[in-house]
């Protein structure tokens, strides 16, 4: 999230508005870490987990609901006009990292590059149309 306050907090803030990251560490998650965020002067709480060893960022808002879920996914899991935009992107470079970022009923895919010694992340809708480069 662009413009975005981060820091660590305690699991005693975020555990009463968070349901969901006490159902996962029932199901085997395990948390890595909890952070406070304010973004256009509203609060976040972000739960950082891992599951089968795979990194899955909760997000929710003060109410404990669900904004946002990134979580670590293969390439080959992706839809192929994504896997093509990220290939064709990557050219000679290499794709470290691809994630899947729900944010309510919109999944976008995220995957960081490296070419030429220079990381970027390229974000894609799941029709494969590049949202943005950083």
């Amino acid at each position: 999230m662009g413009g975005t306050m981060k820091r660590r907090c305690s699991s005693r803030i975020f555990h009463p508005r968070f349901k969901t990251v006490q159902e996962q560490e029932r199901n085997g998650a395990v948390v890595l870490g909890y952070s406070k965020e304010m973004e256009n002067g509203k609060t976040f709480y972000e739960a950082e987990t891992r599951l089968n060893g795979k990194s899955r960022d909760i997000l929710v808002d003060v109410s404990g609901t669900v904004v946002e879920v990134e979580e670590a996914v293969s390439l080959a899991s992706l839809p192929a006009a994504v896997q093509k935009v990220f290939r064709t992107h990557a050219d000679s470079g290499k794709i470290l990292s691809v994630e899947s970022v729900t944010k309510g009923s919109t999944v976008r895919y995220e995957a960081v590059v490296q070419k030429k010694g220079r990381k970027s992340e390229i974000t894609v809708n799941a029709d494969g149309m590049m949202k943005k480069e950083e």
